[in-house]
């Protein structure tokens, strides 16, 4: 109908994974703790996405039987938030990450937890995701970041310039 406003992005549930966040300007609300046993658990591949567990927060476990990410972020992808969602590897699986991908503009993390979990020659990472080096609008903020292994882990390995503030880093079992 002319000079009404296009109506807002709907409410997308999820509640089996693999998923693709693949619908610009859409909010889509993990309904359930869930599991990938390997592989990507959502894919986001729109830009403007809010993603977040419902009632509060929801769990991702990933990585249990081979390498996986919980959250891989398409190249390019701006306006994206991410809030309420504890990433849990389960297994020490190398090239495993809790979010990856990029470079992305206009990105906020917050209220996150990320686990990995690190082994011999098996590398693991937290968040791995770029900005362009002049990006000033991302964030990483609020989250916990839980890091354990025997070898090699990264909290945030992350190339160009991200605003993180108020995150807790915690490392366990962790033998050189």
């Amino acid at each position: 109908i002319l000079g009404l406003p296009a109506p807002a992005g709907a409410d997308v549930f999820i509640d089996s994974l693999p998923f693709d966040c693949s619908t610009g300007g859409e909010t889509y609300i993990v309904t359930a703790d869930l599991s990938q046993p390997s592989g990507t658990a959502l894919s986001v591949t729109a830009d403007g996405v809010t993603l977040f567990g419902e009632d509060g927060g929801k769990t991702l476990t990933y990585a249990s039987t081979g390498a996986g990410t919980a959250i891989q972020v398409e190249a390019g992808v701006s306006g994206l938030t991410i809030y309420d969602l504890d990433l849990v590897q389960r297994a020490v699986q190398g090239g495993s990450a809790g979010i990856s991908g990029g470079p992305v503009t206009s990105t906020v993390i917050r209220d996150c937890t990320v686990t990995v979990r690190s082994g011999e020659g098996a590398v693991a990472t937290a968040i791995d995701i770029g900005t362009s080096t002049s990006e000033t609008a991302s964030s990483i903020q609020g989250c916990t970041i839980n890091l354990s292994g025997e070898n090699r882990f990264y909290g945030l390995a992350s190339e160009g310039s991200w605003n993180v503030h108020d995150n807790t880093f915690n490392v366990s079992d962790h033998a050189m």
